[in-house]
């Protein structure tokens, strides 16, 4: 297995999905749609700064990259900022709701 890394799934971790099935949906769903928001951009990201590619970098790849418009990129964004969002919203204001990260 790799290395912990921070990402939107990790907020799922400290959350009793049997005491608090509701929010666990709700964050659940919100970040399964940024996930998918985030799909073309992430695309880019793994094949050209992550991990350099290298049938990428001499354009010989057999798939090639999807077109990234700022649109998508917006849609992305907004997406990762509705889950932080929601989050602060439904866990970090609720005073009976006890947050214990999974580190």
């Amino acid at each position: 297995m790799g290395k912990d890394n921070l990402c939107l799934e990790r907020l799922l971790l400290g959350i009793d999905k049997k005491t608090h099935p509701d929010i666990a949906k709700i964050l659940y769903d919100k970040i399964e749609t940024a996930k998918e928001c985030c799909r073309t951009v992430r695309s880019h990201r793994m094949r050209k700064l992550a991990h350099l590619d290298l049938r990428t970098a001499l354009n010989s790849h057999p798939e090639p990259l999807p077109k990234v418009t700022i649109g998508d990129i917006d849609r992305a964004v907004k997406s990762v900022q509705d889950v932080v969002r929601s989050f602060s919203q439904l866990i970090l204001t609720c005073p009976r709701f006890m947050y214990q990260p999974e580190l």
